[in-house]
């Protein structure tokens, strides 16, 4: 998915301010409001409930669509010529990877498989290697 990182903000960014903004419980936002506008400490928090369960909700639907539709027409994104520009400075590169846990090494190579690059798998047994292999070229890289 070329808008990974649009995506990514939206998860962390905008959950940041639902979280802010919609409080059920935030010291910080509600408990000091509250005292100063003279109000019982934290009273209210069913309506809170009810707007932050609304709220989420629309956020989670807007990333997911939004995702979604990026996933359908790459080129639909905001970033979608910045990121091939960024993916055109890596295409030379050449990685190597080193890992102790098996799994973490496959893992990191089926990263890199996916993000477009061509691989060259070592691993203590030739059954891992032809496995992963095998996955890399599922994904249509070799």
């Amino acid at each position: 998915m070329s808008d990974a990182r649009g995506i990514g903000l939206g998860m962390s960014i905008l959950a940041t301010n639902l979280g802010f903004s919609a409080a059920i419980t935030n010291p910080f936002t509600i408990g000091v409001a509250q005292e100063l506008a003279g109000l019982p400490l934290f009273s209210g928090a069913g309506l809170r409930m009810l707007i932050f369960g609304a709220i989420y909700g629309i956020l989670a639907v807007f990333l997911v669509r939004y995702a979604r539709s990026v996933e359908r027409s790459p080129e639909s994104s905001p970033v979608f010529k910045e990121d091939l520009t960024e993916r055109a400075k890596y295409e030379p590169l050449q990685l190597m990877t080193v890992s102790e846990n098996p799994r973490l090494g496959k893992a990191i190579a089926l990263a890199f498989a996916e993000a477009g690059a061509d691989l060259v798998v070592t691993a203590r047994s030739v059954d891992q290697v032809e496995e992963t292999s095998g996955e890399i070229e599922k994904l249509g890289r070799k």
